[in-house]
């Protein structure tokens, strides 16, 4: 799949995709780190290469196991070509959740 995904003649397929699936399976939905990331039509790996991190930690963010660093929104906002009050309202149904998971 990486490979299909880092030859640019399949990038427009793929964001085509990645577009379908936001809208469909997640239109009604609050916004998300997964909805942003999908609505610009990149894989989680992609995202991580443009923030300068891994997959895995995107996949941490995205799931609410890691709070990102300022640094990291910001990278975030870039890679996703939003502002960074959408990355926050994105977190901040995660960190609502933490919240109260916890209590």
């Amino acid at each position: 799949m990486a490979e299909l995904e880092a030859d640019p003649a399949n990038a427009e397929h793929f964001q085509k995709a990645d577009n379908w699936i936001a809208e469909t399976f997640y239109g009604g939905d609050a916004e998300s780190m997964r909805r942003l990331r999908e609505r610009k039509g990149i894989s989680q790996s992609v995202l991580a290469g443009m923030v300068g991190t891994s997959q895995p930690q995107i996949a941490r963010i995205e799931s609410g196991k890691s709070d990102p660093q300022l640094s990291t929104i910001l990278k975030l906002t870039k890679a996703l070509d939003v502002d960074a009050n959408a990355v926050c309202a994105a977190l901040g149904g995660i960190i609502v959740d933490k919240i109260w998971s916890a209590k």
